[in-house]
């Protein structure tokens, strides 16, 4: 028992799960709100911090245990009563599916959790060649730190906070590439790297129920030419930017114009988004623009006497 008393051992098992319960909700959220951020930017921001703050507050928890073991924690008051709850889930499971959850569940979870996560990393920085590859290394990470943790009981403190991180992430991964949706992240590395088509921001703005997304002007001639559009009440009739400055560039995402056409971004000869450093945009119509119109003349009347 390391010569420490009871109370000692007590009060290092209170600090070790206060540390790990800091590591397994403050670093986790910040990491979901990257996952679900707007910008590349703020994704990176969040999820460095995030991160930063699980190692840490993890490592510290086991600087915490003062060399004592981990089930030092059950000893607390707190880590008893949670014991005590997760044992009452655990037994309300029958023992034929609690036993297929730890034979053939814990497996899939620990290749899921590495592949995700691994994959997510390479294509958030911008390493598409490698990302399937990273995937099934981060599996072999994964796998081998589940039964490294089976071994060690105080990697615990990094595991469950990275759990509860991937059970976040998996969902959302998954609801993105079943649903076609973009979180964060999967939004960034759709528009760099390969989305074959592009979709526009969805508005209000509504014509026989299909949204309109861009308005082209053109003038008795036919040519195009450029206008602000407003309301029958003087509000501006405001659409999404679509150009490159606002799908790449700082600040926030959402910003709308009323000077149409709006540029939109031109995907490449395979119809793919280009990167921010060959981005374009155009305000030509991707239509045949409309022919001018002829004049009616209207008959002269002659005066009669």
């Amino acid at each position: 028992m390391n010569g420490q008393s009871p109370q000692e051992r007590t009060s290092a098992g209170w600090d070790a799960l206060r540390w790990g319960l800091i590591a397994a909700t403050v670093g986790p959220f910040f990491i979901a709100v990257g996952i679900f951020a707007w910008s590349r930017r703020e994704t990176s921001f969040f999820g460095v911090l995030g991160f930063g703050v699980l190692f840490v507050a993890a490592f510290l928890g086991i600087q915490a245990l003062r060399g004592n073991d981990p089930r030092v924690v059950l000893d607390t008051r707190h880590g008893a009563r949670a014991a005590a709850a997760l044992r009452g889930w655990i037994d309300q499971i029958p023992p034929n599916i609690r036993h297929e959850l730890v034979a053939i569940g814990q497996p899939i979870w620990w290749v899921a959790r590495g592949m995700i996560g691994a994959g997510g990393f390479f294509a958030l920085f911008g390493a598409p060649a490698v990302t399937v590859v990273g995937a099934f290394a981060g599996a072999g990470v994964s796998i081998w730190i589940g039964r490294r943790t089976q071994q060690d009981a105080r990697w615990l403190w990094y595991v469950v906070p990275l759990n509860v991180v991937a059970a976040v992430a998996v969902p959302a991964f998954l609801a993105a590439a079943y649903m076609g949706a973009s979180f964060g992240f999967l939004d960034n590395y759709q528009a760099r790297h390969g989305g074959s088509t592009y979709n526009p921001p969805q508005t209000g703005l509504m014509l026989n129920g299909s949204p309109v997304t861009n308005i082209y002007p053109f003038d008795a001639q036919g040519k195009q030419v450029s206008v602000r559009l407003y309301d029958q009440d003087g509000n501006p009739i405001d659409l999404d930017r679509q150009d490159c400055a606002q799908t790449y560039g700082p600040g926030q995402r959402g910003n709308t114009s009323n000077l149409f056409p709006l540029a939109t971004i031109v995907p490449d000869e395979n119809g793919v988004i280009t990167d921010p450093q060959n981005c374009k945009d155009t305000t030509k119509p991707t239509f045949a623009p409309p022919p001018a119109i002829t004049p009616t003349l209207k008959p002269t009347v002659k005066p009669t006497r």
